[in-house]
């Protein structure tokens, strides 16, 4: 066969160019045997070693043009073929390789995220072979501890064996529950043995992997030491439990309230005060079913938005049985997570007995100050009526007895007297400065006495009625005084029904504790009759119920009442050391009660001073210190003793009668003296004079009757009293009666 030598030459080129570019690829490729038996089969190796066996030989040997040409066009398609498989080969394995580079570069970025997040949260970790029983423990894990690296060996027993033995049982049954399936996570809390012999708490968490078989063989997880937060957390449990413990065990009334104004939650204290349950205060609208004055909780709300808190806002509450209480509240407002306004929390004190009491002192304090005005106004006006009386007395004996319109005028000025002096001893047992005699007395007895007046007073439609203790209450108590108290009630009772009705009066025995006493108005606890005047009548209201006990104070119209009658039973209850309550509403009729301290035995009746048989006297001598302030009485007295034959020395003070009394002590038989002056009063006079004289004999006179308690520790054979107004008749018995005692 004949080859021509151009096409030869062009296929050695060829040839080559095509070595050089499967050396180029053999260059590129990671390993050539593979690449090259990727690229070509044994029949092609074959094939091209032929085609190079007949280039090397062409010179030698002739091959037609057709076959070398066929062979060649073969050859070159099957190189094309290759050419085009091998470089898409080679861009296959370059993206591989790209790939795999970017994946070892996730890893290694993986990894380190790992590592990173391992330190920061601050967590141990360990993994163990559960085949081998080998354990890895990391830094963070053995710093836990307290351990260095080398310091602790990587083993399951040393884990073990650092176990609290009070945990030993749960985490040992846990971590074979979880590697047994039977339960879904290994998640533990337990505590580890430090290296200075502490434990910390620690939680553990892991996974594990299993094979084809689900059989467990390697299992890895985390340790947190979570002491501090157990510690913070049973810190929130205890105080948690001591605020349930306050809050339920709270005597004052603890409640939580939300933005919409609903009751979030309230204690037992709470409870108890209101009267509802939980349940029924938490449906209610609190500001229309439980606020007596919603505007009062509208202020409370108004002040508390603004300044985040309220202290003692006072508010009225209404109870189940629909009693009224009275709270101070103080609260503060509250915000959830977010800082948003969530709703108030507060605390509410029972004021509604302090409102009581502080009403009680109030009136108390009241009539306290009216009852000094009482007296006082009582002691001028004695004063006044004692220079009246005593005047008109000396002009009626100046007067001809028969000349009637004088006599007549005289007689009515000596009964406007008398009755204003019966005014101002109505003033006196208000002001609780009238004079007592007091003397066990029992109550049931004093009652029964009154009845007969009673029954004149009481009108024919009123239907009376008794229930009288079967107890001895004795008191001690003056019976008059006890038995005005008693007309008075029936009188006001009558009055309140003036188209009939029912009234009675009840007895019995009553035993108090400290608070019941306090609450009561009295002053210690123990035993009290009590009396009771009730009636069907119109009833008060309670305004007019915190006036009732003033003075000049009524309801009745013009001309029908003198406002005294229960200012006087005031005065005269309090006297005794008692108390008396009122309970009354419009339309229901009123109840008084009289509290009376009962005496623990029965005392003898006390002794009077019994006086020698009064007369005028018909001959006066000697010399008299006459001490008194007031101009309108020294004057009666000065006209009285002179025209009687008496030697006056006047003084118009205690400290002028004290120097008075040194300078004519030898002369001076009898003292008459004021017992309210300026300066030095009669009480202090008496003490400096019987000083100098222990026997001088004295005569006290004055507008309060009170004074008398100050005279009753002194000698009757020296001392007497006398009350103003007075007419000079008693003036000369008192007189004649001290100077006569030796």
């Amino acid at each position: 066969m004949q080859f021509d030598t151009k096409t030869n030459e062009q296929l050695l080129a060829e040839l080559k160019m095509l070595k050089e570019r499967v050396k180029e690829l053999e260059t590129s490729a990671l390993d050539y045997e593979l690449i090259k038996k990727a690229l070509f089969t044994e029949d092609e190796l074959s094939l091209m070693k032929t085609v190079a066996d007949h280039v090397a030989n062409a010179m030698d040997r002739k091959h037609t043009d057709d076959e070398l040409r066929k062979a060649h066009d073969e050859l070159e398609m099957r190189v094309a073929e290759r050419t085009a498989e091998l470089a898409e080969m080679v861009d296959k394995l370059q993206k591989e390789i790209k790939e795999r580079e970017t994946i070892e570069l996730s890893l290694r970025q993986s990894e380190e995220r790992y590592a990173l997040a391992v330190d920061g949260i601050n967590d141990g970790i360990w993994d163990n072979d559960l085949i081998t029983e080998e354990v890895f423990y990391s830094s963070r894990w053995k710093q836990m501890l307290g351990y260095e690296d080398d310091e602790i060996s990587s083993s399951f027993a040393e884990w073990e064996s650092r176990i609290h033995p009070d945990d030993h049982k749960v985490v040992m049954e846990t971590r074979k529950a979880y590697l047994e399936g039977l339960i879904p996570a290994y998640d533990v809390k337990f505590r580890l043995r430090h290296k200075n012999g502490s434990y910390r708490w620690i939680r553990a968490r892991g996974a594990c992997l299993r094979d084809s078989q689900g059989k467990p063989y390697r299992m890895a997880g985390s340790h947190a030491d979570i002491t501090e937060r157990k510690r913070i957390k049973n810190a929130l449990l205890e105080s948690e439990k001591r605020y349930r413990e306050l809050f339920e065990k709270s005597k004052g009334t603890v409640f939580i309230v939300d933005t919409r104004g609903k009751l979030v939650d309230i204690n037992p204290a709470g409870l108890e005060l209101l009267g509802y349950t939980k349940e029924e205060l938490m449906a209610m609208d609190l500001m229309n079913d439980l606020h007596i004055t919603p505007q009062a909780r509208l202020q409370l709300r108004k002040k508390l938005i603004p300044e985040g808190y309220v202290k003692d806002a006072e508010l009225e509450l209404r109870r189940k049985d629909g009693e009224t209480v009275v709270v101070h509240v103080s609260a503060s407002l509250m915000y959830d997570d977010e800082g948003k306004l969530s709703g108030y929390k507060g605390i509410a004190h029972d004021v509604t007995e302090r409102k009581r009491l502080e009403q009680q002192l109030l009136q108390a304090q009241k009539m306290e100050s009216i009852g000094l005005l009482a007296g006082g106004v009582a002691h001028e006006f004695n004063n006044l009526l004692t220079a009246i009386i005593g005047c008109v007395d000396e002009l009626q004996e100046s007067m001809d007895a028969h000349d009637e319109p004088s006599q007549s005028s005289i007689k009515t000025i000596q009964a406007a007297a008398n009755q204003a002096a019966e005014f101002t001893r109505d003033l006196l047992s208000f002001s609780r400065k009238q004079v007592m005699t007091l003397q066990p007395v029992v109550v049931n007895d004093v009652i029964t006495d009154t009845l007969k007046l009673l029954d004149k007073l009481l009108s024919k439609n009123v239907l009376f009625s008794l229930d009288l203790s079967s107890e001895m209450l004795t008191v001690m108590a003056d019976s008059r005084q006890l038995s005005q108290v008693i007309i008075n009630l029936a009188i006001n009772a009558r009055d309140s029904m003036p188209d009939g009705g029912q009234m009675k009066i009840m007895t019995w025995l009553a035993n108090l504790n400290e608070v019941t006493a306090q609450k009561h108005g009295l002053e210690v606890p123990g035993d009290y009759a009590v009396v009771s005047v009730s009636d069907t009548g119109q009833g008060m209201d309670e305004k007019t119920l915190n006036r009732i006990f003033e003075p000049f104070f009524t309801t009745k119209g013009v001309g029908k009442g003198t406002g005294l009658g229960l200012s006087i039973v005031y005065g005269i209850i309090k006297q005794h050391k008692g108390s008396i309550l009122v309970e009354s509403k419009p339309g229901e009729g009123t109840v008084f009660m009289i509290y009376l301290p009962i005496l623990p035995m029965v005392k003898a009746e006390m002794p009077r001073v019994k006086h020698q048989e009064k007369i005028l006297p018909t001959e006066s001598t000697g010399t008299i210190l006459v001490v008194e302030d007031e101009e309108f009485v020294m004057h009666f007295l000065e006209t009285t003793l002179v025209k009687a034959g008496y030697r006056l020395i006047v003084a118009e003070d205690g400290e002028e009668a004290f120097r008075k009394f040194k300078k004519h002590q030898d002369t001076i038989s009898l003292v008459i003296s004021d017992m309210v002056m300026p300066k030095m009063n009669g009480r202090v006079l008496y003490e400096e004079i019987c000083k100098i004289n222990p026997r001088i004999k004295v005569i006290f006179i004055s507008g309060y009757s009170a004074d008398m308690i100050e005279c009753n520790e002194m000698p009757l054979d020296k001392v007497r009293f006398i009350t103003k107004p007075f007419t000079k008749k008693i003036l000369f018995e008192e007189i004649k009666s001290i100077l006569d005692c030796k």
